[in-house]
C-alpha cells in the first residue's frame, strides 16, 4: 500500500497509519470477538439435553 500511495503521491505517514491500524484490528479485535462468539457457542450446545 505504501508503494501504491507514493505512486499517487499520497502521504506516506497516513496511509501506513491507516494500514498499521488495520492490520492491528483485524489481528487483536476481531479475533477476539471471534473467540468469544465461539466460545458462547460451544457452551450452549454443552448446556443444552440431548432428546435421544
Amino acid at each position: 500500500m505504501s508503494i501504491m500511495a507514493h505512486e499517487v503521491n499520497a502521504d506516506l505517514s497516513v496511509v501506513s497509519g491507516y494500514q498499521l491500524f488495520r492490520i492491528l484490528f483485524i489481528f487483536f479485535i476481531v479475533s477476539s470477538v471471534l473467540k468469544m462468539i465461539l466460545v458462547h457457542m460451544l457452551k450452549g450446545k454443552k448446556a443444552k439435553p440431548s432428546l435421544q
